[in-house]
C-alpha cells in the first residue's frame, strides 16, 4: 500500500512540475482572480444508497437528505496552492429504509440516519490559459472519509425485533486527484455609454467547474452487531463533478457563490467470512450523491 502511494505521489508531482513550466502559462495575466481564498457555504445533500447481495437476493434502496456545511480554503504561494476542504453534515434526517430479501418484498424495514463526512488536504499548481480571466488548477492530496449508518426500530416480516439499534461505519483514507477551473465574465465600457473606450469594468459574475477522484488506500468497515469484526476490503472509488456561479459584492474580493456537485461512491464489499457469529460479509454498495449549497467567498 505504501509503495503504491509513493508511486502515485511521485508521478503526480512530476506531472504538476511539468505543466507548471508549459509555455501556455501566463504568470501575471489574471492576478485579480487567482488569490488565496476562504469559501464557506451551507446547503442540502442527497445520498442515494443502494446495497445488494446476489447470493441472498438482498437489496435496499434509500434516499437520505441532510443539511451540510461545505468549506474550501487555500493559500496561493506564487501559483503553488496549499488547501484544505471538506463537507460536514450539520443536520441528519431520519428516513425509512426497506429491504427485499430471500424472495420477499419489504422483508425488513428500519429507520436510518445516513451521514457522510470527508476532509481533503491538497497541493496544486495553477496556470493560466487563453482566453484571459481563466485559470486551471491541477491538484493531488489525501482524503479522510467516514460514512455512518445508524439503524433502529427493526421490523422483519412485519414482526418488531428486539434489536434496539445498530451502527455501521466505513472509514477510509485515499489519494485525491483533481482538476478545476475558474473564470470571470468581463464587462467592457464600450458596451455602455463610453463606446469610444475599451477599458474593462470590474467583473460582477464568475463561474467555475471541477472534477476529482479518490483512490482508496485503507478502508475499515465495522458494525456494532458484529463486535470485534473488521472488514478491510478496499476495492472501490469515488468521483465527483462540480459547478460554481459567483456574484461579486465587492469586486475581486467578496462574492456570493452557488455551488452544485454530483458524484458516486462505490465499495465492492467483501467475500463471505467465517466468524464467531457465523458466515457474514460486507455487501456491495453504492452511493450516488447530489449537493446544492449557497455561501460566501473571500479572496485576499
Amino acid at each position: 500500500m505504501l509503495a503504491k502511494l509513493i508511486r502515485i505521489i511521485i508521478s503526480s508531482g512530476i506531472f504538476l512540475l511539468y505543466v507548471s513550466h508549459l509555455g501556455l502559462a501566463k504568470e501575471k495575466e489574471n492576478e485579480e482572480l487567482l488569490k488565496s481564498k476562504i469559501d464557506i457555504s451551507f446547503g442540502r445533500e442527497f445520498l442515494s444508497y443502494v446495497e445488494r447481495d446476489p447470493v441472498t437476493k438482498t437489496e435496499s434502496d434509500t434516499l437520505a437528505k441532510n443539511q451540510v456545511l461545505r468549506f474550501d480554503a487555500f493559500a496561493d504561494l506564487n501559483h503553488n496552492i496549499f488547501g484544505l476542504k471538506g463537507v460536514v453534515p450539520t443536520t441528519v434526517q431520519e428516513v425509512l429504509e426497506s429491504w427485499d430479501s430471500l424472495g420477499y418484498n419489504n422483508y425488513q424495514k428500519d429507520n436510518l440516519k445516513y451521514q457522510w463526512v470527508r476532509y481533503d488536504g491538497y497541493y496544486g499548481y495553477s496556470f493560466y490559459y487563453e482566453p484571459q480571466s481563466l485559470f486551471y488548477t491541477l491538484y493531488i492530496g489525501a482524503r479522510w472519509s467516514k460514512t455512518k449508518f445508524e439503524r433502529s426500530d427493526f421490523i422483519i416480516l412485519k414482526i418488531p425485533q428486539n434489536i434496539n439499534s445498530s451502527t455501521e461505519e466505513v472509514k477510509s483514507i485515499g489519494v485525491l486527484l483533481g482538476i478545476r477551473g475558474e473564470g470571470l465574465i468581463k464587462q467592457h465600457l464600450e458596451d455602455y455609454q463610453y463606446r469610444d473606450k475599451k477599458d474593462e469594468l470590474p467583473a460582477k459574475w464568475g463561474w467555475g467547474w471541477g472534477f476529482e477522484a479518490m483512490i482508496p488506500l485503507q478502508v475499515k468497515m465495522t458494525n456494532s452487531t458484529l463486535p470485534g469484526i473488521t472488514f478491510k476490503d478496499k476495492s472501490g472509488y469515488t468521483f465527483e463533478l462540480n459547478g460554481l456561479l459567483s456574484y461579486y459584492i465587492l469586486p475581486e474580493k467578496l462574492s456570493i457563490d452557488a455551488v452544485s456537485y454530483v458524484g458516486n461512491m462505490y465499495w465492492k464489499g467483501s467475500d463471505w467470512k467465517d466468524t464467531v457469529y457465523g458466515r457474514t460479509k460486507w455487501p456491495k454498495n453504492n452511493t450516488g450523491y447530489l449537493g446544492i449549497t449557497l455561501g460566501l467567498t473571500w479572496r485576499f
